[in-house]
């Protein structure tokens, strides 16, 4: 024990004599004539303190799964756009895939704004049948300056090699 004076009037309250007036020994407020109501304010103090930590926690939580979605929603925009871009390469040398594509916009769940926009991007990149292979020879080779009959009477004469 801490041999302290006795309290005089005018002292302090954080001191109280001992019972054997030895000395004082230091009192705490909490202990003073404070009483359940103190304890109370304490305690909803506490409690406004870890509401007030749990309002800032879910914030950050709230700003966190935002950005989340926001990078999601970017990472899905750049995949059709790869996406897009392959399948319009590809559907410029491929008739099939050309074909796959109209049907496609032509459907029920595409806007008649997007079909436009689409119309406009198929007339631009439309392809070039390939010429029908017949039977019949034409009368004339436009790359050869001789006629048909030269150029069959030619191949003929290497057996059928080519000429």
């Amino acid at each position: 024990m801490v041999n302290m004076p006795l309290r005089i009037k005018g002292q302090s309250r954080s001191t109280l004599a001992c019972k054997d007036g030895t000395g004082a020994q230091p009192v705490f407020k909490h202990r003073l004539n404070y009483g359940k109501a103190h304890l109370m304010a304490d305690a909803q103090s506490k409690k406004a303190k870890l509401l007030a930590q749990r309002q800032k926690l879910d914030a950050e939580i709230k700003a966190l799964e935002a950005k989340e979605r926001a990078q999601k929603r970017k990472d899905d925009t750049r995949r059709k756009i790869i996406l897009g871009g392959l399948v319009m390469k590809a559907a410029t040398s491929e008739p099939n895939i050309m074909g796959w594509l109209k049907s496609l916009a032509s459907g029920e769940g595409v806007s008649q704004k997007d079909r436009d926009l689409l119309g406009l991007w198929f007339e631009e990149h439309v392809l070039e049948a390939p010429p029908k292979k017949t039977e019949e020879a034409p009368e004339h080779d436009r790359t050869d300056p001789r006629g048909w009959a030269d150029i069959q009477r030619d191949h003929d004469d290497l057996g059928g090699q080519g000429g």
